[in-house]
């Protein structure tokens, strides 16, 4: 029998056609059977397909098979035929129920637009009668509070009245303020005093003096009542709406900050004067905030009295423990810094206005006496440690200070390095005038800033400038060697020019850091500061200048002196059988010595000048010393031995003077050494020569006078040869 099936039978995903047909084909009734003709068993070798000549010999019959695969296809179609009709059912189902739904959302719709339209008529209507109600409260307030005036007025009328018959007595509650309702007494007062204000004086004297007697009595119960209430807020809060319109509300607003400070202000070890006033601050605004009706602007005033009295007391114990001059100045700028970024912290934690203008205002409170006096004290302070680091400098070299317009002995032989000018007493100085700079620039207001910025420069420009530098120059002055030296020039001058350069370098960094931005916001200050600044400079470097010229101009005779002594008129003509003694021979001794002197020279000025101040004395220093070499040649006379003894030594004075790198003085002596090449060729090469290399472009009369050098000038004839 074959199986029956179902719709589960080929539901989800993992149904497989192979499956199905595996399943039908065990599900047959037959499919082997033994045949009872096997005996023997040789049917099942028989036949080419192994069943024999007749199918049937091993049993296998194919028609129940397919009989059943038959039934199954008949079965699957009778349950699709079922599915599709419970398909079709299922739709038309589905159909009537979308029908019913669109019908009955229709029905909806319709209802919703009705509600909408009921809403917007009840809202009109809400917002009508909400106009007539309001309508009518406005009318019902005026008139309440017309007969509210009308009723203050007759009872404040009555009142004046009681005050203008001086027999009667006070009506309530001003015949017994002791045990009377105190707010409803202020009140009243209050009104009666600004309308005694308003009248004729002379004719209401009387009861104006009456009520401002009365006045001051509610007065000075209110402020008592105040004092006496400052543990019950409730009644703080009243007092203090009853106390705003007067004047007295400033006073008793003072007596609670006060009295706040004096319960709840306390230091301790673990908490100091930094700590415990933004405590303080903290705990005072949660009850002014509960109290007060201008809670911003009675915290404003409590923290500007706890400033006054509170930090200016420990900034005054403070600055009093401290030693005076500097010490005085540091422990100034650190309480006034710990001030401000205190008063900067109440700023940011409460909203009560402390813009910058009320920060200055709060650290005036403050520090005003220290500040009345702080740049007189600033400046004498760095008067006297300039004075003071001088004073030891000169003392640590064993040199006595000479005092202007007595004369004194000249100074003992000393190195050339050995000067009276200190970088380190320099950077000592600078630094202190920047600590002054910092200082004056966060305790001097904006408008003070410039003038005492200038002042505290000026301390220092004069320090270094005047007291150091000028009194160092001039006494190197007096050490300048003579414009006609007789021995070797003393170089000393040269490093005080250095000492100098490394010390304004110092002071200009300084100006530009830390005073320009200082002074220039004011069209006063700042063109007075820079004028007075470069006049100084100005003087420095004519001073400075004047001396790199007499030394040059020494070295320059010294090095005419040494040619004209040391440079024996036969060095140039040796005898003829002498050229051994020529090739292996070195520079004269004028020569050795000239460049001995140079090189020295050159050494020092590139270690103590540098720039365009260098190149410039290197030039002129070189073009000097070609101007009297070229003099020096023209008075020698020169054989072809000579000649090359001269060459030997213009090449040394060549080298020498590439050192300088200078290429005005390089073309000199090079072309210098070729003019030499004039005294040694054979006569009839010379004209060659004068048309090759720098010898083309050279004067004529330069080369004249290196032919008339030569011994065979006249027996050769070459002064016909340039012609």
């Amino acid at each position: 029998m074959g199986e029956t099936y179902t719709e589960a039978d080929f539901a989800g995903d993992q149904f497989r056609a192979d499956d199905l047909v595996e399943r039908v084909s065990r599900t047959s009734d037959v499919l082997f059977a033994p045949s009872s003709s096997s005996s023997g068993g040789k049917a099942a070798l028989g036949g080419v397909n192994g069943f024999g000549d007749d199918e049937t010999a091993f049993g296998f019959d194919p028609a129940p098979l397919l009989d059943t695969f038959e039934q199954t296809i008949r079965d699957l179609w009778s349950l699709h035929a079922d599915v599709a009709r419970d398909i079709t059912l299922l739709e038309e189902g589905c159909r009537h129920r979308v029908q019913e739904q669109q019908r009955t959302m229709g029905r909806l719709e319709d209802t919703m637009g009705d509600a909408f339209e009921c809403l917007e008529e009840l809202r009109d209507s809400i917002t009508e009668v909400a106009t007539k109600i309001v309508h009518v409260g406005d009318q019902l307030e005026g008139a309440n509070a017309k007969r509210s005036r009308s009723v203050g007025a007759s009872r404040l009328m009555k009142h004046f009245e009681a005050f203008m018959e001086d027999d009667a007595d006070l009506l309530p509650p001003f015949d017994d303020l002791e045990n009377s309702n105190l707010h409803d007494a202020a009140d009243l007062i209050q009104k009666l005093q600004f309308v005694v204000s308003e009248l004729p004086a002379q004719r209401f004297q009387r009861v104006k003096h009456r009520v401002d007697v009365v006045f001051e009595e509610v007065e000075s119960r209110l402020r008592a009542a105040f004092r006496e209430s400052f543990d019950d807020h409730d009644e703080l809060k009243l007092l203090a709406y009853t106390l705003y319109p007067f004047k007295i509300y400033s006073v008793c607003l003072l007596d609670f900050i006060k009295e706040f400070i004096r319960r709840n202000y306390k230091t301790s070890e673990d908490c100091d004067v930094w700590e415990a006033l933004p405590k303080t601050c903290e705990l005072a605004y949660e009850v002014i905030a509960e109290v007060f009706r201008s809670p911003e602007a009675v915290m404003l005033s409590f923290v500007q009295e706890i400033v006054h009295t509170v930090l200016q007391s420990y900034v005054s114990s403070s600055l009093q423990l401290a030693a005076g001059g500097g010490q005085y100045l540091d422990e100034l700028h650190t309480q006034f810094q710990k001030c401000s970024v205190l008063v900067s912290k109440l700023a940011k934690m409460f909203d009560i206005g402390i813009d910058g203008h009320t920060e200055a205002k709060l650290l005036g409170l403050i520090f005003e006496t220290c500040l009345e006096s702080y740049i007189t004290l600033e400046e004498e302070c760095l008067q006297h440690s300039y004075e003071r680091q001088l004073d030891q400098f000169f003392q640590s070299i064993g040199h006595v200070r000479r005092t202007a317009g007595v004369k004194s002995e000249p100074l003992p032989p000393h190195d050339e390095q050995d000067t009276l000018l200190s970088l380190e007493v320099t950077m000592t100085m600078v630094h202190e005038n920047k600590r002054s700079m910092e200082r004056c620039r966060s305790l001097a207001t904006p408008a003070l800033l410039p003038e005492w910025s200038y002042k505290i420069f000026l301390k220092v420009l004069d320090a270094l400038c005047m007291d150091h530098i000028s009194y160092a120059l001039g006494i190197a002055m007096e050490e300048l060697p003579s414009k006609k030296p007789k021995t070797e020039p003393f170089l000393g001058f040269l490093h005080v020019v250095k000492d100098v350069n490394s010390i304004i370098y110092l002071l200009q960094k300084h100006f530009w850091d830390n005073v320009l931005p200082c002074v220039r916001t004011s069209l006063s200050v700042y063109p007075v500061c820079v004028q007075r600044k470069n006049q100084i400079m100005v003087e420095l470097e004519e001073q400075l200048a004047t001396g790199v010229e007499r030394i040059i101009g020494a070295a320059v005779e010294w090095l005419r002196l040494l040619l004209s002594k040391e440079q024996k008129k036969a060095d140039f003509k040796p005898p003829e059988d002498a050229m051994a003694v020529v090739m292996n021979g070195t520079c004269s001794q004028a020569c050795s010595l000239c460049v001995a002197f140079l090189n020295r020279l050159y050494a020092v000025l590139s270690v103590c000048l540098n720039g365009k101040n260098l190149v410039l004395s290197l030039r002129e220093l070189g073009t000097s010393f070609h101007r009297i070499l070229l003099d020096h040649i023209k008075q020698l006379s020169i054989n072809s031995l000579g000649g090359m003894l001269l060459t030997r030594d213009l090449t040394a004075y060549d080298a020498c003077m590439q050192g300088f790198e200078d290429p005005v003085v390089s073309d000199l002596f090079v072309t210098l050494r070729e003019l030499s090449a004039l005294t040694i060729v054979r006569p009839e090469n010379l004209a060659q020569l004068c048309e090759e290399g720098r010898l083309a472009s050279a004067d004529k009369g330069t080369l004249q006078v290196f032919l008339q050098l030569r011994s065979d000038f006249k027996s050769a004839k070459l002064g016909q040869l340039l012609k």
